[in-house]
């Protein structure tokens, strides 16, 4: 079992490490989202009116981030046709 001691020592050099860690880089800019991707977004008004600008194009830039991510599932494993999920339903009786 570990005396306090040991723990403040532990908790004392973890802390330390974080301080001392380097600095985070700058992000890089987000790209604008794709022409098919805003219009699709654009689409979103008709279900609510309200929509700003700025948030058309937060739906546009997920938008291109889900596509982005299927492509890199695809490159990285290939579904066949039956690859497809298969819900399995049970009833209690």
């Amino acid at each position: 079992m570990r005396s306090r001691k040991e723990f403040l020592v532990t908790a004392g050099a973890t802390a330390l490490l974080g301080a001392t860690a380097s600095p985070k880089p700058s992000p890089t800019p987000t790209p604008p989202p794709s022409s098919a991707a805003h219009e699709l977004a654009l689409r979103m008004r008709k279900f609510d009116s309200a929509l700003t600008d700025a948030q058309i194009d937060a739906i546009a830039t997920g938008i291109d981030q889900g596509f982005a991510a299927g492509k890199t599932i695809r490159a990285h494993h290939a579904l066949s046709s039956g690859d497809g999920p298969s819900p399995e339903f049970a009833v209690d009786e």
